[in-house]
């Protein structure tokens, strides 16, 4: 998981701002905006938890928004292959949640993705319509896991199993 807040005025900021619409990271989306990307597909709801298809860091990754008082916040950047846990779960399986998302331990130099089935619940971030335009994962506001996809490759049946539990 990553958080970032690009420089104003740097060539990364122009880039960042150009790709996924808005200023930084932090931004607020108005109920308005959000209406919007849903009407365009362009939202999933990740509240469930599932194994997140998309972008790697290094193409653009994942942008995650969660709920404020009245709008939604740019949170962070997550990538395709990494599991996200939902809050009751989170809660309830901490330790074991801790266990299992080890990257230091299950990095390794050649990533092949994650073998998963049919029963696997999948949160689809690709947008086949403009790969360019990401879609959005709607978050609780905290609470959640999210499983490095080294150790999703290598503990999906056990991560799924703790997302499961209610």
């Amino acid at each position: 998981m990553e958080t970032f807040l690009p420089k104003p005025k740097s060539k990364f900021y122009n880039w960042f701002s150009h790709f996924i619409g808005f200023e930084y990271h932090g931004k607020d989306f108005s109920m308005k905006q959000i209406e919007k990307l849903v009407k365009k597909g362009l939202i999933v709801d990740g509240t469930g938890g599932g194994l997140l298809l998309g972008r790697s860091h290094s193409s653009g990754g994942i942008y995650v928004l969660y709920p404020t008082n009245s709008n939604f916040r740019l949170a962070m950047e997550v990538e395709g292959y990494e599991y996200i846990i939902n809050r009751n779960s989170t809660q309830k399986y901490q330790s074991e949640i801790g266990k299992i998302n080890n990257f230091d331990r299950d990095k390794s130099e050649y990533f092949g993705g994650v073998q998963y089935d049919s029963d696997t619940k999948i949160l689809d971030m690709n947008n086949p319509k403009n790969p360019l335009k990401p879609k959005y994962l709607v978050t609780d506001n905290g609470g959640f896991a999210i499983i490095n996809k080294y150790s999703t490759a290598k503990y999906l049946k056990n991560i799924e199993s703790i997302n499961r539990t209610k």
